[in-house]
């Protein structure tokens, strides 16, 4: 049997939370270069400040702004082309409930139900690199 599996973190539910939806016409997954859904400018920026926060004492907006390295990026940019699973999770079991999740591949829409791996299988795909 065919599943799709998907953990959800801390740090999906921080980014679900912090959506917006102002434009019913746009596509909120596209990214487009005009934004982010989560109402800046640019989504890899917009997960650090979510997760991290803002520098102390604010940013300074004439001043160079430090740049996210690859590695960072790469990992926000996981997390966020996980969020329609985790947003299909959290809206059919109606929780914000941290774990693994796994659905029949066959099901396109719903089918979610809460997983326990095996402890063999959990071990290797617990591994996530921050």
């Amino acid at each position: 049997m065919a599943v799709t599996k998907q953990l959800v973190t801390e740090d999906h539910i921080k980014l679900a939370r912090q959506l917006t939806f102002n434009d019913v016409d746009r596509v909120i997954f596209a990214a487009d270069g005009e934004g982010s859904p989560f109402g800046g400018t640019s989504i890899a920026d917009d997960i650090e400040t979510i997760l991290v926060g803002l520098p102390e004492g604010g940013i300074d907006p004439f001043s160079e702004q430090p740049t996210l390295d690859d590695e960072t990026v790469k990992r926000y940019m996981k997390l966020y082309e996980e969020l329609p699973n985790v947003l299909e999770i959290i809206l059919q079991l109606g929780t914000f409930e941290t774990g693994w999740y796994k659905r029949r591949l066959h099901i396109r829409r719903g089918g979610w139900v809460k997983h326990t791996p095996s402890a063999k299988k959990y071990a290797k795909s617990r591994v996530i690199k921050k």
